[in-house]
């Protein structure tokens, strides 16, 4: 076999063998962490090379706490990420989710069954959408609050973030729309197993929440800002996402549903119809107004897809 004479920089990562090759030796630096990393995920050999060679790698640390919240660990990690470029500088990047599994706990009376859920590979924003990226996109801000382009836009109705992600596409060729609660869940989980995605509890020196009375589990109560706050001021979960605790609720593309029995296992939006006229839509997560208990991924509730209000704004999803 004979040896190209210069190897590109998905050859080098994965020593230009078909099926991935498992021993090889891992270079040092970022694509040394790419091979480790495309190794971990379990790709396939053209999974693989598309993000090596389209890709870049996030590299940041999550903590994990005691019920305490005490900080026990900080680890390194690494993820797949592209960036969409927008005007005046902004920029928004778009974290790789890896598909897997996901077991949804629903309840109908006395009954409780877990409703399995797969999951194909997607891409999710890093951060809710800024006000800088809606402005870039939108040539407007209806935020509550003012000042600070780092913070999640807010007082956007569902039918806003729809015509956002439309324009979005239309701008950069690409299919961009709002997740479903199931992509919103399983990328709220992260592949962690604790109630919450940093340990066994959280504290708000780790997300803006209403701290200042009650406890999630054995933590010193914080502090109540009253306020959205720049995103990425807090943790990551471990698949590089921030503001899923706290700051603001987000939008996802399902209707809202009486039960969840016929919900789909693919992942999918639940829909009554193919267009995006339904009355109730779902948002997931908590806000800064928020109290602890509610800082748990299954906090999804449902209004009219023309409410706005100041701790409601979104990300967006790309399949």
């Amino acid at each position: 076999m004979s040896i190209p004479p210069n190897p590109n920089n998905t050859d080098a990562i994965l020593g230009g063998q078909n099926p991935l090759p498992v021993n090889a030796g891992i270079l040092g630096g970022i694509a040394g962490a790419k091979k480790k990393l495309v190794h971990d995920l379990e790709l396939s050999i053209e999974a693989a090379h598309e993000l090596i060679d389209n890709h870049d790698l996030l590299e940041f640390e999550t903590i994990t706490v005691n019920s305490f919240g005490k900080v026990i660990t900080s680890t390194k990690k690494y993820a797949f990420y592209y960036t969409e470029k927008l005007e005046n500088d902004v920029a928004i990047d778009m974290m790789y989710i890896p598909s897997g599994n996901w077991n949804l706990e629903c309840t109908e009376g006395n009954k409780k069954w877990l409703h399995q859920i797969s999951i194909k590979q997607f891409y999710l924003s890093k951060s809710p959408i800024t006000k800088a990226q809606y402005q870039a996109v939108m040539g407007n801000n209806p935020s509550f609050f003012k000042g600070e382009d780092r913070c999640p836009v807010e007082s956007v109705t569902w039918k806003d973030a729809i015509d956002f992600c439309e324009r979005l596409s239309n701008l950069t060729g690409k299919n961009y729309t709002l997740p479903s609660e199931s992509q919103w869940q399983y990328a709220f989980v992260s592949g962690t197993n604790t109630p919450i995605y940093c340990g066994d509890t959280i504290t708000t020196d780790l997300s803006n929440y209403n701290g200042k009375q009650y406890k999630f589990r054995n933590e010193p109560t914080g502090v109540y800002l009253g306020k959205t706050t720049p995103v990425g001021k807090y943790p990551p979960t471990p698949w590089g996402l921030y503001d899923m605790h706290g700051n603001v609720m987000e939008w996802c593309l399902d209707e809202w549903h009486e039960n969840l029995i016929d919900k789909p296992i693919d992942g999918t939006a639940w829909k009554w119809r193919d267009d995006n006229d339904g009355q109730y839509h779902i948002f997931c997560g908590c806000s800064y107004k928020f109290f602890p208990l509610d800082l748990r991924g299954s906090n999804c509730t449902y209004i009219t897809a023309g409410d706005r209000y100041s701790d409601i704004g979104f990300r967006v999803c790309r399949i």
